[in-house]
């Protein structure tokens, strides 16, 4: 399974697990010229910015740790991108983070989901 087969993959799962809780997902794979977000999602009439990191194992870290300093500011800025091309700008939103981790077989073996990254600082 290629990197890019994988991150579909997680991106599925993050969406199921998301709407199992409550989510609409209003847009997937948003592309802009700064880059990607993986997921956009409405939740208590909160847009709900979501990335998703998705590894096999745990032996460079956890996938959500993957989400640095600089992807932070990135999603930053893409958030407001999406917001203002959506006609949301006045919407309250925040940037949630999905860690996914599978195990040699393909199924889902722990999913860490955490909430408003830019405030929480939840992981380095």
């Amino acid at each position: 399974m290629s990197t890019r087969e994988l991150g579909n993959l997680g991106e599925r799962i993050a969406e199921a697990y998301l709407a199992r809780k409550g989510y609409l997902i209003l847009a997937r794979q948003w592309k802009s010229p700064l880059g990607e977000i993986d997921l956009v999602a409405e939740k208590d009439q909160q847009i709900v910015i979501i990335e998703v990191k998705t590894r096999w194992s745990d032996a460079f870290g956890h996938p959500e740790e993957a989400v640095n300093a600089d992807k932070r500011k990135r999603l930053a800025r893409l958030s407001e991108l999406y917001l203002r091309s959506a006609g949301f700008i006045d919407r309250p939103c925040r940037i949630d983070v999905l860690g996914i981790r599978m195990d040699d077989v393909k199924r889902i073996a722990r999913v860490r989901h955490y909430q408003d990254i830019l405030a929480n600082q939840p992981f380095s």
